[in-house]
C-alpha cells in the first residue's frame, strides 16, 4: 500500500480486472427488483416510475468503471510535471505528499457528508422513513451514490489544488514544445468525456411531462448542462495556458529586442556604406523565428481532441432529444 495514495486510489481507483466491478454492478441492479419481489410488487416495478431507482446503481457502477481510468490519467499528469519541475527532488516529493494527497479523515468526512445529503434529499419524497424492502434498498443505494459523488468531488478539489501549486513552481517550459503538457490536455478531454457519460446516463432516467416540451423554459433548463463538458475541458487547461502564454510572451519580447537591435545596426552599416550580408541574414532569421513563435499554441490540445469533444457534446443532446420524442410519441 503506497503511502502517497488516497483511500479512493487504494480502494476504488486501483487497477483491477473488470469482473469485480461487473459483479458489484449486477448485485446493485438486481437488489432493487429483488426487494420489490419481497414486497410483492415486482409486477409494478417496471410499469411504474419505480424503475427510475436504477439511476443509483447506474451512477455507482459508472464511477467504479471510470475511476481506474482517471487514476491513470492523474498519474500521467504527475509524471509529466515531475519531468519539468526545476526544484530539488526532495522538495518535489514533499510537494506531492502535502498538496496532492488528501488526509484520510478528510475523505471520510466527505463520504459522511455525501451520505447525509443523500439521505436528506429523500426526506421530501416521503422516503425518509422506509416503508418496505424496495424503499430500504433504494435509500441505501441513494446514500451510497451521494457518498461516492461527494468523495469524487472532494478529491477533484484536492487535485485542482495540486495543479495550482504545481503551476506556480519553477518549470522548464519551451514555447516550441508543448509535449510535456499534453497529458493536461488529455486529462481535460477525459474529464469532459466522463461528464458527458454522466449527463447521458442521468438523461435516461430523468422524468418530465411531455406537455412541457413546448415551453422555452423547459429547453433552457436542460440545455446548459450540455455545455458543461466544454467548460470543464478548458478550465482544466487554463493554468497551463497561462504558463505557456507567459513563456511565449517572454520569448517574443527577447527575440523582438534582438530584432530591433539588429535592424538598428543594419541601418547604421547601410548609412556608412559597409557590407551587410551577415547582418541581413541575421535579421531575416530573427524575423522567421518571431513568426514561428507567434504560431505556436498556448493550449495543450490538438485538432483531434477538439473534434472528439465536439462530437461527444452531441451525445447527451441526441439522447435527450430521443427521450423527449419517445415520451411524446409513447406517453
Amino acid at each position: 500500500m503506497h503511502p502517497s495514495q488516497s483511500l479512493f486510489d487504494r480502494w476504488i481507483a486501483r487497477p483491477r480486472r473488470p469482473w469485480p466491478t461487473a459483479l458489484v454492478a449486477v448485485a446493485l441492479f438486481a437488489a432493487l427488483p429483488f426487494a420489490s419481489a419481497l414486497d410483492g410488487t415486482l409486477d409494478l416495478f417496471l410499469t411504474t416510475d419505480a424503475w427510475r431507482l436504477w439511476l443509483f446503481p447506474t451512477v455507482i457502477a459508472y464511477i467504479l468503471a471510470v475511476a481506474p481510468l482517471m487514476g491513470r490519467i492523474d498519474r500521467a499528469v504527475q509524471a509529466s510535471f515531475r519531468a519539468i519541475l526545476e526544484i530539488p527532488q526532495e522538495e518535489t516529493e514533499r510537494l506531492f505528499q502535502t498538496a496532492g494527497v488528501p488526509r484520510p479523515a478528510g475523505e471520510m468526512r466527505a463520504v459522511a457528508v455525501g451520505a447525509l445529503l443523500g439521505y436528506l434529499s429523500l426526506w421530501g419524497t416521503g422516503n425518509a422513513v422506509p416503508d418496505g424492502w424496495l424503499e430500504i434498498v433504494g435509500i441505501a443505494e441513494a446514500v451510497l451514490m451521494y457518498a461516492m459523488l461527494a468523495w469524487v468531488i472532494y478529491l477533484s478539489l484536492i487535485g485542482s489544488r495540486l495543479m495550482r501549486v504545481l503551476h506556480r513552481q519553477p518549470l522548464r517550459v519551451d514555447p516550441f514544445d508543448v509535449t510535456p503538457f499534453e497529458a493536461i490536455g488529455r486529462q481535460g478531454l477525459v474529464l469532459a468525456l466522463v461528464f458527458v457519460g454522466g449527463i447521458t446516463l442521468s438523461i435516461l432516467f430523468v422524468g418530465f411531462r411531455s406537455e412541457n416540451v413546448r415551453l422555452a423554459a423547459f429547453w433552457l433548463s436542460y440545455f446548459p448542462p450540455t455545455l458543461v463538458p466544454i467548460v470543464i475541458f478548458f478550465l482544466i487547461m487554463q493554468p497551463t495556458h497561462r504558463v505557456l502564454s507567459a513563456a511565449k510572451k517572454r520569448e517574443l519580447e527577447a527575440v523582438r529586442h534582438h530584432i530591433v537591435a539588429s535592424c538598428r545596426a543594419l541601418a547604421q552599416r547601410i548609412e556608412s556604406g559597409q557590407e551587410t550580408p551577415a547582418l541581413s541574414q541575421q535579421v531575416l532569421a530573427l524575423s522567421a523565428y518571431e513568426r514561428r513563435l507567434e504560431q505556436m499554441p498556448t493550449w495543450p490540445y490538438n485538432t483531434s481532441m477538439l473534434r472528439t469533444l465536439f462530437f461527444s457534446v452531441l451525445v447527451p443532446a441526441g439522447t435527450f432529444g430521443a427521450r423527449v420524442l419517445g415520451d411524446v410519441l409513447f406517453p
